[in-house]
């Protein structure tokens, strides 16, 4: 049974929400091979995290061809009052070889890592795209050589080609996940990801401040779940910039480039602590990787905008905790209210994790402050 989200909402507000966990185990070419029992099960996602942005730990009694097969979990919320069930997927993990303790017969405490772990990793051959080949289907080629054949990556700039040949060497600094984003950054796409039934993903980027809400919660309200418990707030501008300059990679090979043209700059000059005027300064971003990848003007400032939102609004970070919610996803926005720490509006939902045996979840998120003007 798919539930709306008004159902969704109203049943993990609920009173009376009952949790129940299976694991399924899948071939390593996604063949469902039966399910297994589990004792403790905790499953985390860092939205920000460079390479796996979920892993799951969990203990069971069952030995597996570890390094062969994956898990699958999937967690049913329901309440029989209300009528309401849904079962909802958690990814689909990669297993590390766990060593079992000394009780018989013995338990394994297994460690498993989202799809991207295949791709986190150093190439294996050269990676060598020509000229006029499309972007997306030069995506899942390299996808596909490296074990990832399920993807529901947005088609809309599948007809988009490359400008100019793109080649990895073996000796590249960088993993294969590193070639997909970069070329996926062309055509101002975000990074790359997994959806929780174990498909990549990936769209045109959005800067976090223009996305909507995908939950709220109230810290003084009853039926919101959170939980008293486990609240914290800290704010932090040290390190954050307000001062933005972005070159397009072709145009720095060919000719310096121009505001406009191959550049782009971005100045925070009243948005937040940090801004220029409430520092009283510039503070140029320091992380500057080189160069984005970009087919056009408007690629590189879509992947420009993203980058300069999600570093505008890292200023503010709120951790609390809720009751068990199994549907959060990748870098979503969070609507907060907690009148006890003076925070109000959207946040950035920067990681979560979900102790299915305590059912609570402990979340982090960062406060979106507004558009740079």
């Amino acid at each position: 049974m798919s539930l709306t989200q008004a159902e969704r909402i109203q049943l993990i507000e609920s009173d009376h929400l009952d949790v129940a966990l299976r694991v399924e185990v899948l071939s390593d070419e996604g063949e469902t091979l039966g399910e297994i029992d589990v004792d403790s099960f905790k499953v985390r996602h860092d939205s920000d995290a460079d390479g796996v942005h979920r892993h799951v730990v969990f203990t069971t009694t069952d030995e597996l061809a570890w390094q062969r097969q994956r898990a699958r979990p999937w967690v049913t919320v329901s309440n029989s009052r209300l009528d309401l069930e849904e079962e909802v997927a958690l990814g689909v993990f990669v297993l590390t070889d766990p060593k079992p303790d000394s009780m018989l017969p013995p338990t394994y405490t297994v460690t498993g890592y989202d799809l991207l772990y295949l791709l986190d990793q150093k190439l294996l051959e050269p990676v060598s795209q020509p000229t006029g080949q499309p972007v997306l289907f030069a995506v899942r080629q390299v996808l596909a050589r490296y074990g990832v054949t399920a993807d529901r990556i947005d088609n809309s700039r599948a007809e988009d080609v490359l400008l100019e040949p793109k080649v990895w060497p073996v000796e590249f600094d960088g993993t294969a996940l590193d070639a997909i984003n970069e070329l996926l950054a062309c055509v101002g796409y975000r990074p790359l990801y997994m959806d929780p039934e174990g498909f990549a993903r990936s769209e045109p980027a959005v800067p976090i401040d223009q996305r909507p809400p995908s939950w709220r919660y109230d810290a003084q309200s009853d039926t919101t779940t959170v939980l008293a418990e486990g609240r914290d707030k800290d704010q932090d501008y040290t390190d954050a910039p307000n001062f933005w300059m972005f070159w397009r990679a072709d145009v720095v090979r060919d000719d310096p480039p121009v505001i406009g043209d191959g550049l782009y700059v971005v100045r925070n000059e009243n948005v937040g602590p940090a801004s220029i005027s409430a520092r009283g300064g510039v503070v140029v971003r320091s992380d500057n990787d080189g160069p984005l990848e970009a087919l056009s003007q408007d690629d590189l400032i879509a992947n420009a905008d993203r980058i300069v939102a999600e570093e505008t609004h890292a200023v503010t970070a709120y951790t609390f905790q809720t009751e068990a919610n199994p549907y959060h996803q990748h870098d979503q926005v969070l609507e907060v209210l907690d009148v006890d720490y003076g925070l109000a509006g959207r946040f950035r939902h920067l990681s979560w994790e979900f102790d299915i045996v305590a059912r609570t979840v402990t979340h982090t998120a960062t406060a979106i402050l507004g558009g740079i003007t």
